[in-house]
């Protein structure tokens, strides 16, 4: 198992270059760089030649909406939305660790960083930088090719050895719209076993748009980590609150992440 392991250094280089060029779904804020939660990032990257690879299913589905003053709306069917990604990631410093993210749509490609800018052992602080770009195949004018840029900041704090929070803030600018896209994700982890931390938080979206009114949501984001040494299996909820212009989501996804070095 170890010399497989080690054996697997040679090919790092190739399955990152692979990822990126067979990239995925319509992806919103940074995609595919590690966290030590759910939604929301901690500051630190990947030690120097670590590698997560990470499938993850997801499963969610829209009773209903709300409208232009914040009231929910009932559908007269349901709306459902599943997607199974794939994602991996790399320390390639000390403190930076790339990543790219693959979803099997096929139809956008979704690169990324995280970089550990300070901290000691209770407190850190990290940037976040990514683009997500429509890849679909097919003749198309160059104006109509989306791209999104994500610039965030990330910070973890740990209370105790079992109790920690970690918080990211991130801006997405997409060319065809006038305004910035704002994500906020606020998340406390606690340990009832040293394999298994018990995860909730909130995570809000405000999203612009140049030909309708902006749409924002708050969610509550349940959820925990199983964690080995040499693998993660993670469940997380998202259970929206409040909104405005945009669909009522609740659902659920499951990742399992296994570590290579």
């Amino acid at each position: 198992m170890i010399s497989a392991i080690v054996s697997m250094n040679r090919y790092i280089p190739f399955a990152i270059l692979f990822l990126i060029f067979i990239s995925t779904k319509s992806i919103g804020q940074v995609a595919g760089v590690s966290t030590d939660k759910l939604a929301a990032y901690n500051a630190e990257t990947l030690e120097l030649g670590l590698m997560e690879l990470e499938p993850t299913f997801s499963y969610a589905r829209a009773l209903g909406y709300y409208n232009q003053e914040g009231d929910f709306r009932d559908y007269t069917g349901v709306e459902i939305s599943s997607a199974l990604t794939f994602r991996v990631s790399y320390g390639i410093t000390k403190n930076l660790e790339i990543a790219a993210n693959v979803a099997t749509q096929f139809n956008q490609l979704g690169l990324s960083a995280k970089y550990y800018l300070l901290g000691n052992e209770k407190i850190g602080f990290g940037l976040l930088a990514g683009i997500n770009s429509d890849i679909t195949n097919g003749p198309r004018d160059l104006s109509s090719i989306q791209r999104q840029y994500v610039f965030g900041i990330t910070n973890h704090y740990n209370f105790t050895d079992i109790f920690s929070v970690s918080n990211s803030i991130q801006l997405q600018d997409s060319q065809n719209y006038l305004g910035s896209d704002l994500f906020l994700n606020s998340e406390f982890g606690y340990y009832i076993h040293e394999e298994l931390l018990l995860i909730a938080g909130f995570g809000y979206s405000r999203f612009s748009n140049d030909e309708f009114d902006d749409s924002n949501v708050l969610s509550f984001v349940p959820g925990f980590n199983f964690e080995k040494k040499s693998f993660n299996v993670a469940l997380q909820g998202q259970f929206d609150l409040v909104g405005k212009n945009i669909n009522s989501y609740n659902g659920v996804s499951v990742s399992i992440t296994q570590l290579l070095k």
